[in-house]
């Protein structure tokens, strides 16, 4: 079922680029727009393809490029773990996702040189996620040295040039503080431990007479649940972590930013998380030759994210963090507010 919607999703989104003038006065919008509107442009050329095995041949020469460019060498070990990871991130949606060449954005480019020299980190290369209407962003890194930040195009278009500041500092601070590295040094070993506790359990299952036992199973079924109970809470709790780590980023760069990044996921979580829903029944439109067992399936996915959209709706989901792996929105904005008035009282 997974599968299927997001085969649909890629289906639907490889039909075409939708180019729209920015709606609000963001300069950075506004440089993306030029550059992905016109046909001179990399940029421009990119957005025309279709095919995501050549965009991503395109993504690693550009990344290599970028690297040679800014650094003056080749890509590590290091590098290619860090390319790992942020195809990973946008592995369902690649064929709408390209890199923003820094000579096709200076501005864009000035304003994450200026945080990354703040930061004490290299300038990540930045990439686009263009039909992501929705205001999102993540990062993706091994190494300092080498990062990504991937931004959606709705980050661009539904935000205020300091909005999108702080959602841009907020993401390279969690590269500066080497976020994925080192929530994977964590889970490679729970994965080796988790493994040898699943065969451990499979091999108590059976008794001296090769009989399988229920109450072995019963206990080897709740070893498993512990286990997978345990590592998922110190998962939120290095999440929350350094997820709180990079807001103190934020505040010590420019604490007006993260109060205006607040505001954007605010106001996001409150009234566009439609956007998936509406990709969701667009898929029905789109796709009437699916079996009919298929479009079943469709509208049980639907059905799901209504349920889902509708309690991301309420204020008081909202307040206890977003699948707990954040601070809540509420907490965020105080502390955004706190610095803010603590550097008022100091000026």
């Amino acid at each position: 079922m997974k599968n299927l919607f997001l085969i649909a999703i890629g289906y639907s989104l490889v039909c075409g680029v939708a180019f729209s003038t920015p709606s609000t006065a963001n300069i950075y919008s506004e440089e993306l727009f030029l550059a992905i509107s016109s046909e001179q442009t990399i940029l421009g050329r990119t957005a025309r393809l279709g095919s995501g095995m050549a965009l991503g041949m395109l993504r690693l020469a550009q990344w290599h490029d970028y690297l040679g460019e800014t650094q003056h060498r080749s890509a590590r070990w290091r590098d290619t773990l860090g390319y790992i990871f942020m195809e990973n991130e946008i592995a369902s949606f690649a064929d709408r996702c390209y890199v923003l060449p820094k000579a096709e954005l200076p501005q864009l480019y000035a304003i994450a040189s200026e945080c990354a020299q703040k930061l004490n980190i290299a300038v990540p290369l930045l990439l686009l996620v263009d039909d992501r209407k929705l205001v999102d962003a993540t990062a993706a890194c091994w190494a300092t040295a080498s990062g990504f930040v991937v931004l959606s195009r709705g980050a661009f278009e539904e935000t205020t040039a300091e909005q999108f500041c702080g959602i841009l500092s907020h993401q390279m601070s969690l590269i500066a503080l080497r976020y994925q590295a080192q929530t994977t040094k964590f889970f490679a070993p729970a994965f080796v431990v988790g493994l040898a506790v699943t065969l451990y359990a499979l091999s108590k299952i059976r008794g001296a007479d090769h009989s399988i036992s229920l109450i072995r199973g019963i206990g080897c079924l709740a070893m498993l649940g512990t286990f997978g109970v345990a590592a998922s809470a110190y998962w939120c709790a290095l999440s929350r972590y350094y997820e709180q780590m990079a807001d103190q980023a934020v505040a010590a760069i420019n604490p007006r930013d993260g109060l205006a990044m607040i505001d954007t996921l605010e106001r996001c979580y409150k009234e566009n998380l439609g956007g998936d829903l509406e990709v969701a029944r667009d898929i029905i439109v789109t796709l009437p030759h699916l079996p009919t067992h298929d479009a079943i399936k469709t509208q049980e996915i639907v059905g799901v994210m209504e349920k889902a959209y509708s309690a991301a709706r309420n204020a008081e989901v909202l307040d206890l963090g977003i699948f707990g792996t954040h601070q809540s929105l509420a907490k965020r904005r105080a502390y955004f507010t706190q610095v803010i008035m603590k550097q008022g009282q100091h000026a």
